[in-house]
Formats: structure tokens, C-alpha cells, sequence
């Protein structure tokens, strides 16, 4: 089974490297049932990082429940934690914001890099999210030479700029979700010696 499931691995990353190495992101639920039925770490990790970035989008949010109950808890559970780090990074942000209209604590040069970066946040009518929100959190974390209330912004958004993607990471900055989940090995199969 190993020289099979190693085979179509093979196939899956070439097809997804095809299509511009968007061939996961547009099928992560049919990927991630893929790879756990030949039990493929690569296409799991990657389809199920993927899911859960793109979950809180509604046809991925449909699309989950083709999932076995257990991947689906999983995904859930992830993308719970995943939002409750972004609320806790656009709080923070939001104060800074706050700091950006009364201008008592935050340099003018901050402002305007601020500024910069809000345009960003603008919802897109569809998926009432961000438009790139990857970018938005990326954006803040990639100014330089900012003030020590902007620095501790920054250290709080960093994680959510993380890519623990395993295929693709060279095409992160194009992603417009977020690509921060860790599986931290846990996989739903147990033995990979008892095929």
C-alpha cells in the first residue's frame, strides 16, 4: 500500500504544482479525504491548513461537512483557535487604531504607515472578510524602524503570519488566507505500520 499511496502523492503534487500551485487550496476538502485514505502527511497538512484558512468562507464552510465527524471536529477546533487569535490581533490593533485618533501615543510616522495598512482591511462584499486579510496581518508585522507601541503589535500579529505549509511556501505572500495552523503531527490514522 505504501508504493501506492506514495505514487499518487506524487500525482497530487504535480496536478496542484499545474494548476499554479493552486490545485490544494481549491480542493482542500477532496484533497484532505485523499490524503488521509492513503495517509499522506504532506497533502494532509497542507489541504487541512488550507481548510482552515479558507473555512469561515460559507462554501468552504459547506464543503467541511463531507468530512468524517472526527476531521470535521478537528478542522472546527482549529479554526475556533485560529479566530480567536485573530480577535485577540484585531484588538490589539483596534487600540492602536484608538491611539491613531486621539494621536497621543503613537508617532506621526506610525500614522501614516497605519494608514496604509487599514485600506487593506476593507471587507470584500462576498465573504465578508478581508480582502487579503494575510496581507493585512503581514503588513503590520513588515514595517520597519516602528515605535515600541507598534513593535508590540507587531510580536502579538506574528503568529498569524506563520506558513506551516509543507508544498507551496514560496507562493505564501499570495495567499489571501491565513496559513498559521499547526497539525502538530496529529493525524487521524494511528500506526502507519498497520496498513
Amino acid at each position: 500500500m505504501p508504493i501506492i499511496s506514495n505514487t499518487v502523492e506524487l500525482l497530487v503534487i504535480r496536478w496542484s504544482r499545474s494548476q499554479s500551485g493552486n490545485g490544494i487550496i481549491t480542493r482542500c476538502v477532496d484533497i484532505l479525504l485523499l490524503a488521509n485514505k492513503i495517509r499522506s502527511k504532506i497533502l494532509y497538512n497542507d489541504a487541512f491548513v488550507h481548510l482552515v484558512g479558507l473555512l469561515g468562507v460559507p462554501r468552504h464552510w459547506e464543503a467541511k461537512n463531507r468530512l468524517p465527524q472526527d476531521i470535521r471536529d478537528h478542522v472546527v477546533e482549529e479554526y475556533v483557535n485560529l479566530c480567536h487569535k485573530q480577535m485577540a490581533a484585531d484588538r490589539l490593533i483596534s487600540r492602536c487604531l484608538r491611539w491613531y485618533l486621539n494621536l497621543s501615543k503613537i508617532s506621526k510616522k506610525d500614522v501614516e504607515r497605519l494608514d496604509d495598512i487599514v485600506t487593506l482591511s476593507q471587507e470584500d462584499d462576498e465573504d465578508k472578510k478581508p480582502k487579503n486579510e494575510a496581507a493585512f496581518y503581514r503588513s503590520i508585522v513588515s514595517i520597519r524602524g516602528a515605535s515600541d507601541t507598534l513593535r508590540r503589535l507587531q510580536d502579538d500579529v506574528l503568529p498569524l503570519t506563520m506558513n506551516e505549509l509543507r508544498l507551496d511556501s514560496d507562493k505564501i505572500r499570495s495567499f489571501g488566507h491565513l496559513t498559521c495552523v499547526s497539525l502538530n503531527n496529529k493525524y487521524p490514522w494511528s500506526d502507519p505500520e498497520n496498513w
